[in-house]
């Protein structure tokens, strides 16, 4: 019994000694997971009969647990002490419940069936950790909410899409290491025995079961689990975004007479996706991946903004900014933020969706919800994920001819662009550039090829009657130029530059002069994508009360075009903190 008390407590210190290293403080009401979590530790040894080949895989997989802790203190990872102290216990719990289910699989199935099994349960309990090492390695960094939810979108194609491009070959070894290592603990689970049968043992060891299990629920929001949860909040927001769909509808129709659309006129917004705007030529990269827009660019009816950036480097989220009265410079909920196209329509306007995207299913995004707004909807994409599509970018441009066009109305094109894989977003006509990287010169062909799909889609614009404008811009970049992609743990300045360009109708200048005029003087200041909800009310001309931010309009004498203001990560990083940023200011002064 001493004995028993001794090892519990030289857990519980050391256990104390680790998260007072890793975190710099202590919480004696968490540590008591420890201390609980000790005591099972020690309480699970007294029922196997070879105590040794316990401990030994007992501390393996303690080991393996435990192994995430060392990229959050290389990241520097804030880890609350309350979570890492329910970490550990939580692990203890996980051990010991995986360690009954060996012992009870001892005793059903002979030696090589509970290798083949025992292999499979503990490369189970091993995969959340082997996932979170991928992350580290792929991202550079430590989970968080929007990538949990960012998985929660995906599916299986686009997964291994994403693995194959993020990790490439690593991916299979260490997959291979991991089912090694979870073999070689079946093999030395093999040693693991009952102390006895008897009804004594047997109910001790249910007990130790109940508070495991007990154990593992109080301990549930850890290190491992937190962005779990923190992206179970975020998916409810969406969620609510969805439900609050007649509200928004309702508050529309209380102030449609401040907001009727008079002029006719038709606004095409062309989202792109994952475009950098330091990969176009247009904006002075080496390679000429815009031959047709740098051809534009001395067009008096064309745009080009220099200094434009996304609110956040994930699609839902820059766009559900982009496309409400929600920015970072607002305190206004996202969920009771009405849509561009809800404004629209209340304004007395017409709206189309055209998009090669895949139209999610399980978790309804709030880009998903602004679509259905549309009164024409156009999904070319028969697949559920981002991964495989039917058609390449440019059949949108044929779609667009199908629309039935009214005399106001608001046209949005969603391309698939430059989302990886690179590869499969441009035919092989298009495969143009070599001697970089293979990613690289796929990336850039996938730009190029964007090009291409925008030239077609801007002349089958000035087809349309009362065509007066077509903006294009990318949902967020790709830091492509670091080996990345656009997480935001794994941040970099290229996720966040995006293009963007206006190229107005020649009647479009002519009937609002003034608009025209301050759009041009705006083209070098700072724009975050997030305005873009102002920007399109300030051309249309819609300006509902409540709603409309003059201040937030680059088309209005009154944009506030202070540059220490623009932020990006939703609010968390300063623009002028962007190098390229101070350089194109210095180059425009």
């Amino acid at each position: 019994m001493a004995e028993c008390i001794f090892q519990v407590l030289l857990g519980y210190v050391l256990a104390v000694a680790l998260t007072k290293v890793t975190t710099g403080s202590f919480s004696l009401r968490h540590s008591c997971f420890l201390l609980v979590g000790s005591l099972l530790a020690v309480w699970g040894a007294s029922f196997h009969e070879a105590k040794d080949v316990y401990w030994q895989l007992f501390f393996a997989l303690f080991l393996a647990g435990t192994s995430i802790l060392l990229p959050r203190a290389y990241f520097a990872d804030i880890t609350p002490i309350q979570h890492l102290d329910a970490y550990l216990a939580f692990c203890v719990a996980v051990e010991n419940l995986a360690i009954v289910l060996l012992l009870l699989l001892g005793g059903l199935v002979n030696d090589w069936l509970f290798e083949l099994c025992g292999a499979a349960l503990l490369f189970l309990c091993g995969l959340p950790i082997l996932l979170t090492w991928g992350f580290y390695v792929a991202e550079r960094g430590c989970p968080h909410a929007d990538a949990v939810a960012a998985i929660l979108h995906t599916n299986p194609s686009e997964a291994i899409a994403y693995v194959r491009d993020a990790l490439g070959a690593k991916a299979a070894a260490v997959l291979a290491m991991a089912l090694a290592a979870a073999a070689f603990l079946a093999r030395l689970a093999m040693g693991v025995r009952l102390v006895s049968v008897d009804p004594a043992m047997l109910f001790s060891l249910c007990f130790f079961v109940v508070c495991s299990l007990g154990l593992l629920y109080r301990t549930r929001e850890n290190v491992l689990t937190g962005p779990v949860y923190d992206a179970k909040t975020y998916l409810k927001g969406q969620e609510e975004f969805r439900k609050k769909r007649a509200e928004r509808k309702q508050a529309m129709n209380e102030i449609a007479s401040s907001m009727e659309w008079r002029d006719p006129g038709v606004y095409v917004i062309v989202i792109g996706e994952s475009a950098t705007r330091d990969h176009l030529g247009a904006y002075g990269y080496t390679r000429d991946t815009t031959p047709w827009l740098s051809s534009v660019l001395q067009d008096e009816n064309m745009c080009l903004f220099s200094q434009t950036y996304t609110c956040f480097p994930t699609t839902d989220q820059a766009l559900s900014y982009a496309l409400t009265a929600k920015n970072q410079y607002n305190e206004r909920p996202l969920e009771t933020s009405p849509s561009l196209l809800e404004v629209v329509r209340a304004a007395g306007g017409h709206t189309a969706w055209l998009s090669n995207q895949a139209r999610f299913g399980a978790y309804e995004a709030p880009v998903t919800v602004i679509a259905d707004e549309a009164e024409q909807q156009v999904w070319t994409n028969s697949y559920s994920d981002l991964a495989r599509m039917d058609f390449y970018d440019e059949v949108l441009a044929d779609r667009l001819k199908g629309i039935e066009i009214q005399d106001r109305m608001l046209i949005v094109v969603h391309l698939m662009g430059s989302h990886n894989s690179y590869i499969n977003r441009y035919p092989s006509t298009f495969k143009r550039f070599s001697g970089g990287s293979r990613r690289m010169d796929e990336y850039d062909n996938s730009i190029l090829y964007t090009d291409a799909v925008l030239k077609k889609l801007w002349e089958t614009a000035q087809t349309l009657p009362n065509f007066r404008a077509m903006l294009y811009f990318s949902d967020h970049g790709e830091g492509i130029d670091e080996g990345r992609m656009h997480s935001a743990t794994d941040f970099s300045w290229g996720m966040v530059r995006i293009p963007l360009f206006a190229f107005f109708s020649p009647s479009f200048a002519k009937e609002k002069p003034e608009i025209f005029a301050q759009v041009l003087r705006s083209k070098d200041k700072v724009f975050t994508i997030d305005l873009l909800f102002n920007f399109m009310l300030g051309l249309i001309g819609i300006r509902p009360e409540g709603l409309y931010e003059p201040e937030n309009d680059c088309t209005a004498v009154s944009y506030d075009a202070n540059e220490e203001r623009f932020r990006t990560l939703l609010g968390k990083k300063s623009v002028a903190e962007d190098p390229v940023h101070r350089d194109v200011e210095q180059a425009v002064n």
